[in-house]
């Protein structure tokens, strides 16, 4: 499947059921998206362990180690090894969770722009399959990066070919809930 969606994407959105239910692309999901973020969060907290905390951090807890977490300490907690474990733990969870607001952002703006003709499960599995990016999170420095324009590049794809709408129509669907955020952060600004 991975290697489908990669090499191939616009014949395997195309092809792809779009009804029958969301368990197979939500756990192809979820198993994919726990994958990159525990490998993401292995070379995080392997730069953080390289690159260490700052040397103020170091002294206050040598000093008062019952003294409460500064933002920074939690931050270097997160970034370092005890984040990493967490995605671990709870990555699973994050990744259904993430995939399921993903896929209903991306559904109603489908809906504003009258796209959404095969349904929310058509959504819902393009974003899900669409985590086949993942796989590229397995390269230190610059798979994340990747791994995520080409996610976007597949949800425009995946949307075209699910819900059978013009390649634009996929764009806008895909950039109008980031332009919505910028502009909220703007105003709030």
């Amino acid at each position: 499947t991975t290697r489908q969606v990669l090499a191939g994407p616009t014949a395997f959105f195309r092809a792809m059921p779009v009804r029958g239910g969301i368990g197979s692309p939500l756990l192809y999901g979820v198993i994919l998206g726990w994958a990159g973020a525990v490998a993401a969060g292995f070379y995080q907290a392997l730069f953080h362990s390289i690159v260490g905390t700052s040397l103020a951090e170091a002294l206050q807890r040598l000093l008062d180690p019952s003294a409460v977490p500064s933002p920074t300490a939690v931050s270097a907690f997160l970034e370092g090894w005890g984040g990493f474990l967490l995605q671990a733990v709870f990555g699973g969870v994050a990744a259904a969770i993430g995939l399921m607001i993903a896929a209903g952002i991306v559904h109603l703006a489908l809906l504003v722009l009258g796209g959404a003709g095969r349904g929310f499960e058509a959504t819902l599995s393009v974003v899900c399959y669409s985590e086949a990016t993942c796989v590229l999170f397995l390269l230190p420095f610059c798979g994340q990066l990747l791994g995520s324009i080409w996610a976007l590049v597949l949800w425009v794809i995946g949307l075209a070919q699910a819900q059978r709408i013009s390649y634009g129509k996929a764009i806008a669907a895909v950039l109008l809930p980031l332009v919505v955020f910028c502009c909220c952060c703007g105003a709030v600004i």
